[in-house]
């Protein structure tokens, strides 16, 4: 391990100066992946940050998240950036592009069990099955919002919702080979992310930190119609979100850039205090505790 602060703390800190990558793997039949580690790490019981990419459900790059994948592995994590499945054109209805979110959210729940299956037979990567995150930008992040929130006894509101669950194995879904796997996740980091129902989020929801600019067009910040494709979906964004959370007894923090109408428009400054508090959350919350 090389140390690149005095002091630093695995897992909060940045302790590692490389990162070594493994791309193009595959996580479920037709999905892939990138893999990223410490460079010379030999610790066990590692952490994991599952992370995908924006693109409004239309394309993904998983390139485009690199940025935060490494971090997290300089923290020691290792960390993962998928690919999933995508619409084949622009969606004309709410209800098709609620769909598409959820089609996406199985695959992120089909990467969680491809490596909880794994740390629990094998563990190729040294992982802790009982630490596993997830996290994204834009359509990334509503996928790890919806995975923080979303379980079977949620009362989906959205009827194409509720039907398409009911016909692709229920909240988790059916991808991959692991399906008897548990879909679990710790926590969930959502850079200008949302949900698609509120009521999903209760007492047992996962711990969120929530990323959000305050005038976001794209990806509302409060409860509004999305505005990347004009389909009239209604979403709720991390200025609603948390509060959602802290009235339910629920964990979740919010890095709010006030007055801002971009769109993951983070600056350097405010993406390293975005990832140290998500690290410092996560590690105070679950890595840390017994």
């Amino acid at each position: 391990m090389t140390d690149v602060n005095e002091g630093a703390q695995r897992y909060v800190d940045q302790v590692f100066s490389g990162v070594d990558v493994q791309r193009g793997l595959s996580y479920a039949p037709g999905r892939s992946m990138d893999v990223f580690t410490p460079s010379g790490d030999t610790a066990t019981g590692r952490p994991l940050l599952i992370l995908a990419a924006g693109g409004g459900f239309q394309s993904v790059d998983r390139t485009a998240i690199e940025s935060t994948a490494r971090d997290f592995a300089r923290r020691g994590y290792v960390t993962v950036s998928i690919d999933y499945s995508l619409l084949s054109g622009p969606p004309i209805s709410a209800d098709e592009l609620a769909v598409a979110v959820i089609t996406a959210t199985h695959d992120m729940f089909a990467a969680i069990r491809f490596f909880r299956a794994d740390a629990l037979s094998g563990n190729t990567y040294d992982l802790n099955p009982d630490t596993i995150f997830v996290g994204g930008e834009s359509a990334g992040a509503v996928m790890a919002a919806i995975v923080a929130t979303l379980d079977p006894s949620d009362t989906i509101s959205s009827s194409a919702v509720a039907n398409y669950l009911s016909a692709n194995g229920g909240a988790y879904g059916n991808i991959g080979s692991n399906t008897s796997t548990a879909s679990s996740v710790s926590g969930a980091l959502a850079l200008s992310g949302a949900v698609l129902d509120l009521s999903t989020v209760d007492a047992s929801s996962s711990i969120l930190y929530a990323a959000h600019e305050e005038f976001d067009p794209i990806v509302p910040c409060q409860t509004a119609p999305e505005g990347s494709s004009f389909t009239g979906l209604v979403v709720s964004g991390g200025c609603v979100l948390v509060p959602a959370y802290n009235a339910a007894g629920a964990t979740a923090e919010l890095f709010l850039v006030a007055g801002s109408a971009g769109h993951v428009d983070y600056s350097d400054a405010q993406l390293a205090s975005i990832y140290q508090g998500a690290a410092t959350l996560f590690f105070n919350q679950v890595i840390s505790v017994p």
